[in-house]
């Protein structure tokens, strides 16, 4: 997970993708348009990726201050930066649960300032 981070630090989403298991099951929680459970890593590519990549000017980056493992699970914080194609600043901070067998991400929990989410995206 710490290389995903690193990569994800200066921009670069792919390693995060490959790693995220074809079964994925994506949670993103709150009331959001974006918050709901996205199944299968097609559908969280096409369905949540993709869309909010559009909405960044020059894309987005995602830096872990703090990973703590514990067997199959792993938490990372981590500050997200990016602005939106209208000017906008958007710099969120996240939580993320993550379930990993066999060097894949089998589940992921997401928890972020859901107010930030819905006034800037």
């Amino acid at each position: 997970m710490q290389a995903v981070f690193d990569a994800l630090a200066t921009g670069d989403p792919l390693p995060y993708r490959a790693q995220l298991a074809d079964d994925v099951r994506y949670t993103i929680l709150g009331t959001t348009k974006w918050s709901r459970i996205y199944f299968g890593k097609q559908t969280a590519i096409e369905q949540l990726f993709r869309p909010l990549d559009r909405r960044y000017a020059h894309g987005f980056t995602r830096t872990a201050h703090r990973i703590i493992a514990d067997g199959d699970h792993v938490v990372v914080e981590s500050r997200g930066r990016a602005t939106t194609r209208a000017g906008v600043p958007y710099c969120n901070t996240y939580c993320q649960v993550f379930r990993l067998a066999n060097q894949k991400i089998l589940e992921v929990t997401e928890y972020c300032d859901t107010a930030l989410v819905e006034a800037v995206l």
